[in-house]
């Protein structure tokens, strides 16, 4: 009996030799023997997966990671835990309990929205029933996005029913991300004492660090001070807010200088009514309504060899917008219809390789960020014209 323990994986090879004493002198036999130890090992693919970056509030495109056996015998997945971590959201239940054969694969899926800036991470962990681990990775960035009024608006002093000189206040974009000014608005002030003037930001586009500015004027319409907010809003939901400030002084009474009474009858002036301050309509800031693209590929699993439309909607309307691979350069670049929308095919080359990927849309100058859809190439067979159908030729990698 022959009794086979492998200590690596791996083909191993030995022989068992037999020997006998004969009249004729001594007598030997010989046989071979060969094993092979098999092995079970867990990875995830890809070790580090990274959501990008994407600007806080915004959700990210959702990936997939694989946990995959490496192996050459089949394993089971007794746990996959996670590990502490906020706005990353990782689905397990396709990898837990599941046995999974030599080159087989389940599927994490992974989806994160930032709260704020700075780098998310959260660490997976599997464990095999018969001791076998792997550890991964997957992490996101999320983009500071912010604006900024400056400075305090002071219109000064000015007499009642007199207009101020127009001061300005700059908009500045302080994070990380392009935004969309989508309106500018005045509130607090008696009504037309304090208005917005010339409005440089609306429907303007910032990119980080960019300005633009806003005049404000008044006419104090009551002795005293007056104070208005000046507020201006992004197509994310950015938000900044300042101060403004006038002080209304009364007129004057000069009293008249003594003089000899004439000796002619006094002329009687005309009695004027007073003419009361005129009254001047707020302005209206405009708003544009915000951008909200998106992004499908139909179907999202496809074969190598294939086709797949990308269909876009809520762009920019009669606007470029380049559609890559994650990672690669521009793949084509398609132009909107009047409504923001667009339909274009994608060809799967033959040789693609297997697995997850991702289609980003970018456009120039950026209106928008994070717009991207998943796609998963999948393995794909053929037969070759005129075969007999024995052998069949595969395509892609598993």
């Amino acid at each position: 009996r022959v009794v086979f323990r492998p200590a690596a994986a791996g083909a191993q090879a030995g022989k068992v030799q037999v020997t006998a004493l004969a009249p004729a002198g001594p007598l030997s036999a010989e046989g071979g023997l060969a094993g092979a130890g098999a092995q079970a090992k867990l990875q995830f693919e890809p070790a580090v997966l990274d959501l990008g970056a994407v600007p806080v509030g915004v959700d990210a495109a959702p990936l997939t990671i694989f946990l995959r056996n490496a192996g050459t015998t089949s394993v089971t997945v007794t746990k996959v835990n996670v590990s502490k971590g906020v706005d990353i959201a990782v689905d397990l239940k396709a990898c837990t309990g599941v046995t999974l054969a030599p080159n087989a694969s389940c599927a994490v899926n992974v989806s994160a929205r930032p709260g704020q800036a700075g780098i998310r991470s959260r660490t997976l962990t599997a464990v095999g029933a018969r001791g076998e681990s792997a550890t991964g990775s997957v992490r996101v960035r999320g983009q500071r996005r912010g604006l900024t009024i400056t400075p305090v608006v002071d219109l000064g002093k000015a007499l009642v029913g007199s207009p101020t000189a127009s001061k300005t206040a700059t908009v500045k974009n302080v994070g990380e991300v392009a935004v969309v000014i989508t309106g500018v608005t005045m509130s607090g002030p008696v009504t037309g004492s304090i208005r917005l003037g010339t409005d440089g930001c609306t429907s303007k586009v910032l990119k980080p660090a960019g300005t633009c500015t806003v005049g404000i004027d008044g006419t104090a319409l009551q002795p005293g001070a007056t104070s208005a907010t000046v507020a201006v809003s992004g197509s994310a939901k950015e938000t900044a807010k300042g101060n403004v400030r006038l002080v209304g002084i009364a007129a004057t009474t000069v009293p008249a200088a003594t003089v000899p009474k004439p000796t002619v009858a006094p002329t009687l002036a005309p009695t004027i009514p007073p003419t009361a301050p005129p009254t001047i309509p707020p302005t209206v800031a405009a708003t544009v309504a915000p951008l909200t693209p998106t992004l499908q590929l139909s179907p999202p699993v496809v074969s190598a060899g294939r086709i797949t439309i990308a269909v876009g909607s809520g762009f920019p309307a009669n606007a470029a917008v380049a559609l890559a691979w994650r990672g690669q350069g521009t793949l084509v670049t398609v132009t909107t219809d009047a409504k923001g929308g667009f339909r274009q095919q994608i060809l799967l080359m033959p040789n693609e390789p297997v697995g997850q990927r991702l289609l980003r849309a970018v456009d120039q100058p950026p209106l928008f960020s994070g717009v991207a859809a998943p796609l998963l190439v999948q393995l794909n067979t053929f037969r070759p014209p005129g075969h007999d159908g024995s052998t069949r030729s595969m395509v892609g990698r598993g």
